[in-house]
């Protein structure tokens, strides 16, 4: 029997973001998950700027996940088709920017067990990330955990869960939260994305560091 279509609801208010639906199969997410488990993870740490310099430290009361940066390979190159084909041009039909760039893939896990979340916080806010334009988030298994949600707390405190495979992409420059993963684990795939023109800056930050 097929269900009855949902009733269209009026949106009044939201945080400008895009879902792309559907970006990895199933069965690469969890690839993606095996990864993590078998291949290594460290302590996701936080940049802050210290004497003109990216410094990574780490802060429990801000942020607590564990990462694993994928390295060159079939599974990065697949990952790099998904986001040409997928990504890039939704990004440029929504927000109309061509993103050129991108940082290293990390898979990330919120474990309940280890209090998973992450503090209000932008990823532009220092002068060695400013090139950053958007970022994007694919939940690897929203069916195996609670919480663990996006919230952009500038607009509201509305819950932003894609499903398992599909991404959320978001200006770097807003405010946003993970809440507090209360059962089970959450894994994701992030990155960020920028243009030629946020190279460039890039490469002068660089200059400035190696001269500093």
């Amino acid at each position: 029997m097929n269900k009855s279509p949902e009733a269209p609801r009026k949106i009044t208010n939201q945080a400008p973001v895009l879902f792309i639906p559907n970006v990895l199969d199933r069965e690469f997410c969890q690839t993606l998950i095996n990864i993590w488990e078998t291949e290594g993870n460290q302590e996701s740490y936080s940049m802050i700027e210290h004497k003109g310099e990216l410094t990574p430290i780490e802060d429990d009361d801000y942020k607590r996940r564990r990462d694993h940066f994928l390295q060159e390979g079939e599974t990065h190159q697949r990952l790099r088709y998904f986001i040409r084909q997928q990504v890039r041009p939704a990004i440029k039909k929504a927000f109309h920017f061509e993103i050129t760039r991108f940082e290293s893939f990390r898979i990330g896990c919120y474990d309940a067990n280890t209090g998973g979340y992450f503090r209000p916080h932008r990823d532009d806010a220092t002068e060695g990330t400013a090139y950053r334009r958007f970022a994007m988030t694919i939940n690897l298994n929203v069916e195996d955990y609670e919480g663990g949600c996006l919230r952009f707390p500038e607009y509201g405190l509305d819950l932003y869960q894609p499903e398992t495979g599909s991404a959320l992409i978001f200006s770097c420059s807003l405010l946003h939260e993970v809440t507090d993963v209360i059962k089970g684990r959450r894994f994701a795939l992030l990155s960020f994305f920028h243009g030629e023109h946020e190279a460039q800056l890039v490469e002068e930050y660089n200059r400035r560091v190696m001269v500093s």
